[in-house]
């Protein structure tokens, strides 16, 4: 639980610190549809996507006198993974499930309520679980193990996204975001793991700004 508290105690203080500077302060929550993409193994099947929630803090500071330029960052908790439906070979079906605090720096341009937003997300992986299926890896169904150090602590995304302000507080917004790296480490061959499989997501999410 420390892995999770810590880095929001951090980030909620980052971001009270600057209120005063012009920054509109906000909540977002919402979900997120996760699989993975890129370079499988030979007898890897296509992975599937799940649901996920995504909670946190949002930081909005205007560049320009009219608002409508602004740098849009956030802290923010999210669900990722994948399904890996049972294939011959050495995979069974089974449910990755990760858990990640994520960081997106994204340029935000306003036109009246609408608004669109593109840049950089940095991640860190709080933790892992995987689920799998009867008959499954350790020979019985529906057993969560902890395989953690078998990923890529940080992960790095390109996000793309576009909103739409309800009310001068409501907003709600539909992001992508494109991994970057490689979700799993290198192994040895004898626990090689599905391929060089990078996070792809898609979240819905509503906004709601703090303060007047």
């Amino acid at each position: 639980m420390k892995k999770l508290f810590l880095p929001l105690f951090f980030g909620v203080a980052s971001l009270a610190s600057v209120q005063a500077q012009g920054v509109r302060l906000g909540l977002t929550a919402g979900m997120t549809a996760a699989t993975v993409g890129g370079p499988r193994n030979a007898n890897t099947p296509e992975p599937d996507g799940r649901l996920g929630a995504r909670v946190g803090l949002t930081a909005r500071l205007p560049l320009t006198a009219s608002g409508r330029l602004a740098l849009q960052t956030e802290l923010a908790y999210a669900g990722l993974g994948f399904h890996l439906k049972a294939a011959s070979g050495n995979y069974v079906a089974f449910r990755e499930r990760l858990h990640y605090l994520q960081l997106p720096v994204l340029m935000q341009l306003r036109l009246s309520r609408l608004w669109l937003e593109a840049g950089p997300q940095v991640s860190y992986l709080l933790g892992h679980r995987w689920l799998d299926g009867p008959g499954g890896l350790l020979g019985s169904p529906n057993i969560y193990t902890d395989n953690t150090e078998k990923f890529h602590r940080w992960d790095f995304s390109a996000v793309v996204g576009a909103g739409y302000q309800l009310t001068d507080k409501l907003g709600v917004g539909l992001r992508y975001a494109h991994g970057l790296t490689p979700v799993y480490q290198p192994v040895s061959a004898d626990g090689t793991p599905p391929g060089r499989l990078r996070n792809r997501s898609l979240s819905l999410n509503l906004s709601y700004q703090l303060g007047r």
